[in-house]
């Protein structure tokens, strides 16, 4: 069994900005009264630099997403395919964690190449186990659940091809996706 490695980009939403939001507005609320009390009661040294503080505060929202990178493994034991993402933080205060998703020929609702970004993106009901650096872990089923999961895999030049190929293979494999075998997105193709 090939296993194909490289490092993954991770495009993770920042919730500790999205956490932030709250208290902004309300600095945004004492911000407006400090202005008011200032044109009303004329320039004073404390007047002028409390905005200026928390105008500063605010000007720093923080981005929207984060990007991670993490050594991912991609190998195709018969009739699937397993992902290991090692060492990945998602910014969701529980840490490091190593990902593994385990994805049956079967499990696969949907799978699209994007050559400009070099993004696969995959759509399955496999199942996913996650390991903490400090020893917890959990295991979800979405077979079980009836849900989906999805996962980017931003594919290197050394294992692009290698990879997609053997995901193309799988795609022909599985009944579900017969006729979709993975849409290759490139500009050429327009």
């Amino acid at each position: 069994m090939e296993t194909y490695v490289f490092r993954n980009k991770f495009v993770i939403p920042n919730q500790s900005a999205r956490r932030r939001l709250g208290a902004r507005l309300l600095i945004l609320l004492v911000l407006l009264v400090v202005i008011a009390k200032l044109a009303l009661d004329g320039f004073a040294l404390t007047t002028v630099c409390i905005p200026l503080i928390l105008a500063g505060v605010l000007i720093r929202p923080g981005a929207p997403v984060l990007e991670e990178y993490a050594l991912t493994e991609v190998s195709f034991p018969e009739g699937g395919m397993r992902i290991l993402v090692r060492d990945l933080d998602r910014h969701d205060r529980l840490g490091r964690r190593s990902e593994t998703y385990a994805i049956r020929k079967e499990d696969l609702q949907g799978v699209r190449y994007q050559a400009d970004a070099r993004k696969l993106d995959i759509v399955s009901c496999g199942r996913v186990t996650v390991e903490g650096e400090n020893g917890g872990g959990a295991e979800k089923d979405y077979r079980k659940e009836g849900e989906s999961c999805s996962l980017s895999l931003y594919l290197t030049e050394e294992v692009r091809e290698p990879v997609l190929q053997r995901v193309q293979g799988l795609c022909r494999e599985a009944p579900q996706l017969s006729a979709q075998a993975p849409h290759r997105n490139h500009p050429e193709e327009a």
